[in-house]
């Protein structure tokens, strides 16, 4: 049964006029693809492809994800935060129903203040997809100590079950958790994570790790030059170390200032540069953000003339015959949130469900 995953209630920003026509998944699919995508559209679409009896649980939960999604690439940040604790909700209830945990905190689930408060429950233990489960907690979540608490357990919980990519996505956590110390403003905390990142990095000696070392390191320099009044004394601290810092990782810096801020700063930048340019907490948010999905989609930046763009790399497949009509409703469903998730590389600042 998925008609608790549909009910109206579930749902703030319901249809304003019926469609012609029943909206069909291959009709979502071909309309991501499509370079004049109207996303209030796509997420009308969406709503009545939920409400599909033909469709299976992790179908509608998949749907659900690509509707969030939706909500924040057309700037409705509230309707993504709303639906997300509804859904959140409606999914723990439906595996706890005999004795559910108490909710962490509550919510009004409209616009008004004097709306009634709606608990908000833990994530789900049913859900076993890492995406849902990191958007539905940053979009569900005050970006507090609390979501701290609450990605550590995530962590541990991946740890034990001993997950395929396992180190992107703690490393991705670890991102999560970096965004909610800048925006609490704590930066001493976060110079003492970031400092112990390092260390274990550096000892543990694995190649594997230069990556996640290099880009620790880079925002070990940006947090310790907000510290410090004396820049020469963090230029004379890093001036051994600034070489681990690798191209790629520069270059995620230089895409989010030119993107964000506007300033300009040369992809061959030095420590003496870096420590100088004024790097606001929107562009490291955002600089996390192209860490984040280069690690769980194949995103990558790239220097054309010295430009450094950040867009999303096709995977050579094999060509498929079969007639678009012909794909089964798992197919299409998983075509339509890959071809979604290309949306990204224009939506950097959206990732961590703050506007």
């Amino acid at each position: 049964m998925t008609s608790f995953l549909s009910k109206d209630s579930l749902f703030l920003k319901l249809p304003t006029s019926e469609l012609a026509k029943e909206p069909t998944l291959l009709d979502l699919y071909t309309n991501l693809q499509s370079s004049t995508h109207n996303y209030d559209s796509l997420i009308t679409k969406t709503y009545y492809l939920i409400k599909s009896p033909s469709l299976s649980q992790s179908q509608i939960i998949k749907l659900w994800s690509i509707r969030l999604t939706l909500h924040l690439f057309n700037n409705q940040l509230n309707y993504a935060k709303k639906e997300a604790i509804k859904l959140n909700n409606a999914l723990y209830l439906q595996e706890t129903t005999s004795n559910p945990d108490p909710p962490s905190r509550t919510s009004s689930l409209t616009s008004t203040s004097s709306s009634p408060m709606t608990p908000i429950y833990p994530l789900p233990k049913s859900i076993l997809d890492f995406k849902l489960l990191v958007l539905l907690l940053r979009l569900k979540s005050i970006p507090n100590m609390n979501l701290v608490n609450e990605l550590y357990k995530l962590n541990y919980q991946l740890r034990i079950k001993g997950v395929n990519e396992l180190s992107e996505k703690l490393n991705n956590l670890s991102f999560d958790v970096i965004v909610v110390l800048i925006l609490t403003k704590n930066y001493l905390t976060l110079q003492s994570m970031l400092i112990n990142l390092h260390s274990q990095l550096s000892e543990s000696g694995d190649v594997n790790y230069n990556k996640y070392k290099s880009q620790v390191l880079l925002l070990l320099i940006i947090i310790d030059s907000r510290i410090y009044t004396n820049k020469a004394f963090v230029e004379a601290e890093y001036s051994d170390k600034f070489s681990e810092i690798d191209q790629d990782t520069k270059n995620a810096l230089v895409h989010a200032s030119t993107k964000i801020s506007q300033s300009e700063i040369a992809p061959e930048f030095t420590l003496t540069d870096l420590i100088k340019v004024d790097i606001t907490d929107r562009v490291i948010y955002s600089i996390l953000a192209i860490w984040d999905l280069s690690n769980i989609f194949p995103f990558k930046l790239t220097n054309n003339d010295n430009i450094i763009e950040f867009s999303y790399q096709e995977l050579e497949q094999e060509q498929k015959e079969e007639d678009p009509d012909d794909l089964s409703s798992d197919w299409l469903v998983d075509l339509a949130y890959d071809e979604l998730n290309k949306h990204w590389g224009d939506n950097i600042t959206k990732l961590y469900a703050l506007e």
